[in-house]
């Protein structure tokens, strides 16, 4: 559980659509209001000797300029560029990046192109078609082959972090703890939550027949007595909970978690009861509902493994923070770029982009 918790926090800090994926993949038009290249040097940073090039910081700040514009909050504010404070975050953004790819490659952490191709169509599943897939990487300016580059870094880190972070634990008593403070505070109510069991199987104009009959086979195998878990494992195309048995636990309703003709279908069904087949926009669906949670204050037994992940999470990016900062401090950076001080500069490490977002979320 602790390597899959790791996998997770990386993913969400190093590859959110638009942001650091665009940033690390490739070029794209840069949009009105980000910084002019002029007279900015072909290699603005250097760590452990390996450059960062200009174009590689232009396509990171152009990224993040995007994200910027649309965000809400910065419309209304008027916002139309990064400051110097969230420049000099995003090349910090890219060392960071740099420097542990120097630490994993210290400590011998290796990715296959069987991973690799695993993650890609892990990320190629979230979106409902070949074509939708295709559209969004010519949008964000990707290419395949350097998603997979990129990709194989990122899991390098991933690696890494799962080094650094491997024997970290959560003692009972502390989980406890923290669930009776938050209930103190009243921040465990929760509305109407739905825990499932999903199989997926893809379709498209083409194989639509095929796909029904696959999920009609899939159904009277579970009918007829077989484990979900270890079918949805064995057959699932929904990637995202297939290595899980094809479990969600605790999602809500018309959050856009999922698609709405899917949530009509899996969250009309009681505790115990398997669905028939049936087709959404995504492909053909069995699911099995596991519970039903009324909205009210959540039990200890329903959040003390969301609560125990949180508190790995946060020990382990502990870990991983400090482990970069300290790194930093014996890695040759050089930095060729000036900037202003209209704000302080961010510490090493976490994640700078998405700090930068959560920052414009909160209107700060």
């Amino acid at each position: 559980m602790k390597n899959t918790i790791v996998r997770i926090a990386m993913s969400a800090a190093m590859l959110t659509a638009g942001a650091w994926a665009s940033a690390q993949f490739g070029p794209a038009e840069p949009p009105a209001g980000s910084p002019a290249p002029g007279g900015m040097p072909e290699v603005v940073a250097t760590v452990a000797g390996e450059p960062i090039t200009a174009d590689l910081y232009m396509q990171a700040l152009n990224a993040t300029t995007r994200r910027l514009l649309a965000n809400p909050q910065a419309q209304q504010q008027g916002i139309t560029q990064l400051n110097n404070q969230q420049r000099r975050m995003v090349l910090d953004s890219i060392i960071n990046n740099r420097v542990a790819l120097h630490l994993a490659k210290e400590a011998g952490v290796e990715v296959s192109d069987e991973e690799v191709e695993e993650f890609v169509e892990m990320e190629r599943s979230r979106f409902p078609s070949e074509e939708v897939f295709e559209n969004f990487l010519r949008s964000e300016g990707l290419t395949l082959e350097v998603m997979r580059e990129r990709t194989r870094e990122m899991l390098r880190i991933q690696g890494l972090n799962e080094v650094l972070t491997g024997d970290i634990e959560v003692a009972e008593e502390e989980i406890q703890e923290l669930y009776e403070s938050m209930k103190d505070e009243g921040r465990l109510n929760a509305p109407k939550t739905w825990d499932f069991r999903h199989i997926l199987i893809r379709h498209d104009i083409e194989n639509e027949g095929a796909a029904e009959a696959e999920a009609r086979a899939i159904h009277a195998r579970i009918s007829e007595g077989e484990d979900f878990a270890t079918v949805a494992e064995e057959v699932s195309d929904d990637l995202n909970s297939r290595e899980n048995g094809g479990l969600y636990r605790n999602v809500p309703r018309g959050r856009g978690v999922f698609m709405d003709d899917f949530e009509e279908q899996a969250f009309s069904l009681r505790e115990d009861e398997l669905s028939e087949p049936f087709s959404s926009q995504m492909g053909w669906h069995v699911v099995r509902m596991e519970a039903v949670h009324e909205a009210g204050l959540m039990s200890y037994e329903r959040v003390s493994d969301s609560l125990e992940n949180q508190m790995l999470v946060q020990r382990q990016q502990q870990v991983v923070q400090e482990r970069l900062a300290q790194a930093r401090e014996v890695v040759p950076i050089e930095i060729f770029i000036q900037f202003g001080s209209d704000a302080p500069v961010q510490q090493p490490g976490g994640s700078a982009i998405d700090d930068v977002l959560r920052q414009l979320d909160s209107g700060s």
